[in-house]
Formats: C-alpha cells, structure tokens, sequence
C-alpha cells in the first residue's frame, strides 16, 4: 500500500491521498494544487513500513 499526504508548514493536513496498491516500477499521482493557497508545503509518501517526505512551494 502507497499513501500520500500534503501538509502546510504548521502540519495541518491539506491532502489525504486514498492508499492504493502498486505493483514494483515507476509510477506517477495527480494532485491538484488549485485549490491550495501559496506557500511551502510538504509532501509525505509511505510505502508499507518506508516514508519519504518532499518540501515543495507553489507560487500563484
């Protein structure tokens, strides 16, 4: 299973990404930011017991 979340700097969470299966390889997630106001945020993906987290800006 594969989750995705999005936080905002004080960590409130403004995506939860449903988790999905995937099988071994690349693979790519949409996720619309149209609806996020400017700013940094942090991106968290979890893979069974692995996480990796991401900081990205979005600037409109």
């Amino acid at each position: 299973m594969v989750s995705v979340e999005v936080y905002n700097l004080v960590g409130q969470s403004m995506f939860n990404g449903s988790s999905r299966n995937f099988s071994s390889g690349s693979h790519e997630i949409e996720i619309s930011t149209a609806e996020l106001p400017a700013g940094i945020y942090f991106l968290k993906m979890t893979a069974g017991i692995e996480s990796n987290t991401l900081r990205f800006s979005i600037s409109k």
